[in-house]
């Protein structure tokens, strides 16, 4: 009797040892939790479709961000395309969204951001152009996003990873696939809660 308990002793013993590595070696295998690099602030701007566009229409959304204006002929034709396909990469995920805000409003009239969206082929409103006045964009990519530079020709030219609690978790530099790649694992890994 005594050799019976024992040995289910043992083996009890065995099998909680062996869940405890299995789960240490899983969560070894998981990547760190994303840090948080700020918060955007709140704002108020409007879209290409002249539609109120706000912090609350990113909260609940992955969201990636960036900055450009549609006369530049060098940086964002190329942010745009990156941009593009990952657009196209979650196609049918309706919680990832995409904004493009402007560095040129003078220039990015209204008209002028929906024909950049069209000549890019977006045909609903996961990827969003975004306006306001050029003292608040100047601010908003400074105090908000912390990217600075001499609007529009000198704009940031990273991508920006935001949560749905509207935090910033990455800055991804378009011209380094490397990055872009990493921002692809990073809105993965942040959808799958790590």
């Amino acid at each position: 009797m005594k050799l019976r308990v024992l040995m289910f002793t043992t083996l009890g013993l065995a099998a909680l040892l062996t869940g405890f590595f299995a789960l240490t070696l899983y969560r070894s295998m998981q990547p760190p939790p994303l840090p948080v690099l700020g918060e955007v602030p709140e704002f108020q701007y409007l879209t290409a479709d002249s539609t109120a566009f706000s912090l609350d229409d990113l909260r609940g959304r992955y969201v990636v961000v960036d900055f450009i204006y549609t006369s530049c002929p060098t940086a964002c034709p190329v942010m745009s395309s990156k941009m593009k396909k990952f657009y196209d990469r979650y196609r049918g995920q309706d919680d990832v969204r995409f904004v493009s805000f402007s560095v040129d409003p003078v220039n990015d009239t209204f008209p002028v951001l929906r024909e950049y969206a069209a000549q890019w082929g977006i045909d609903d409103d996961r990827w969003v152009f975004v306006r306001t006045d050029t003292v608040s964009i100047s601010e908003f990519c400074e105090k908000g996003f912390y990217l600075s530079g001499d609007l529009p020709n000198m704009h940031s030219t990273r991508f920006v990873l935001v949560d749905p609690q509207g935090r910033i978790r990455g800055y991804y530099d378009a011209f380094d696939d490397d990055q872009m790649k990493k921002l692809q694992t990073d809105l993965d890994n942040l959808k799958g809660g790590f």
